[in-house]
């Protein structure tokens, strides 16, 4: 092989690791669910802060709910939900919570949902026959 063409399979590699790392970097978080090791997905994720500072990243509100439930006396002081809709981070406090028929992770079977806006929580329950809840993070 010459020369020219080692270099041209070189560039390509090089161009190709490039492409994977930006793509890794973008849509893989490197970080996985303390409750059953699946990635975090940036849409999904549910960070609990605990009482004693320490804080949990969660690919899900039913995986972070069956966390909470499997520690003793442990209360989360704070959730941190993504909205259901624009993904963006929210306060599970003022959230709007709706169980559906749509399952977000089917290997944890996910169906709860968390929105920003009442409005688009009761267009939810509405297009996917779903009710809402109490928050998941509440304390009783």
């Amino acid at each position: 092989m010459s020369r020219w063409k080692w270099t041209v399979a070189y560039l390509m590699l090089m161009a190709l690791i490039a492409l994977a790392a930006g793509l890794c970097g973008r849509y893989g978080s490197g970080k996985t669910c303390e409750m059953d090791g699946q990635e975090l997905s940036p849409g999904l994720r549910v960070d609990l802060k605990m009482a004693d500072g320490s804080g949990y990243a969660f690919c899900s509100i039913a995986c972070a709910r069956r966390w909470l439930d499997r520690q003793p006396d442990t209360l989360a002081n704070e959730a941190v939900v993504r909205d259901a809709l624009s993904g963006e981070p929210l306060d599970a406090y003022v959230a709007f919570f709706v169980r559906s028929k749509v399952v977000t992770n089917p290997t944890n079977g996910n169906n709860i949902h968390a929105f920003q806006y009442r409005t688009d929580a009761m267009e939810h329950v509405r297009r996917f026959r779903g009710q809402l809840i109490a928050d998941p993070f509440e304390v009783e």
